[in-house]
């Protein structure tokens, strides 16, 4: 395309890109559960229970039947694209070992466990055990380590 003197100036050419399916169904999938987690979110706002979506934890327990089972079965194995695009700190997936058959799901919507990470703001259980950055996550602590290294 053409070039400008800033970004905001520079045409950019369209270019086409292909998903493939698998991937495309586990967005869509994970997009359903969304429709599904944000109005549980809402309710504990509006019960008091959470401020923002970051000091939730949502927890999922599912049968192996569940239309949804082999999404939360990759939720299981990594939580963190869940996690990030619910917004929240903690996914924590959990098999219904009481009915391993069933066809349901259950979602629920928890304050946050652990205490507030000063420069994430998730909620982690893990606050405080890092000596010299005792405000901050585990996460954040290794971060801030090594930008300074």
């Amino acid at each position: 395309g053409k070039t400008g003197d800033s970004v905001h100036g520079t045409e950019f050419k369209k270019t086409h890109f292909s998903i493939p399916e698998g991937e495309q169904l586990n967005w869509k999938s994970l997009f359903t559960l969304r429709e599904v987690v944000l109005p549980k979110l809402e309710e504990r706002r509006k019960q008091k229970h959470i401020g923002k979506s970051l000091e939730a934890f949502v927890t999922i327990v599912w049968g192996t039947r569940a239309s949804l089972a082999p999404l939360f079965e990759n939720v299981k194995k990594d939580p963190e694209p869940l996690r990030e695009l619910l917004n929240v700190s903690a996914v924590v997936p959990i098999p219904d070992t009481a009915n391993p058959d069933t066809t349901e799901y259950a979602i629920d919507v928890l304050t946050g466990r652990g205490r507030k990470c000063e420069l994430c703001w998730h909620w982690e259980t893990d606050v405080g055990q890092n000596g010299v950055h005792p405000t901050l996550c585990g996460r954040c602590a290794e971060a801030v380590m090594q930008s300074q290294a």
